[in-house]
């Protein structure tokens, strides 16, 4: 499960605290936008002085997570696995006028 904080709540995840979900996710897109990033990123982060004081400060009984933990966070914050998208998508290409702009092109 999750490494648990002592917040008012007998079992409460650090993945809810906006505070410690936020600084993983800076994290992770500060690594992303130069390549690829592995859930063991997570682990590693975690580990860093920095988050081990967060967790310290809070309470955790746990220091450390698995790399299943680091794969199930990535998870639940809505991270996929997969190559980078190049483009930009816009919900509006089912409109008529964008359709028949697209069609000159293609006739």
């Amino acid at each position: 499960m999750f490494p648990l904080h002592r917040f008012g709540k007998a079992r409460s995840s650090f993945l809810h605290d906006e505070d410690f979900s936020q600084a993983i996710q800076l994290h992770l897109q500060s690594i992303a936008k130069d390549g690829y990033f592995w859930a063991q990123d997570i682990v590693n982060f975690i580990e860093t002085p920095e988050m081990q004081q967060k967790l310290e400060e809070s309470g955790a009984r746990k220091k450390k997570i698995s790399l299943w933990m680091a794969q199930h966070w990535l998870h639940c914050m809505g991270w996929h696995y997969g190559k980078k998208k190049r483009g930009m998508y816009v919900d509006s290409h089912e409109r008529q006028d964008v359709i028949k702009y697209c069609e000159e092109f293609i006739v």
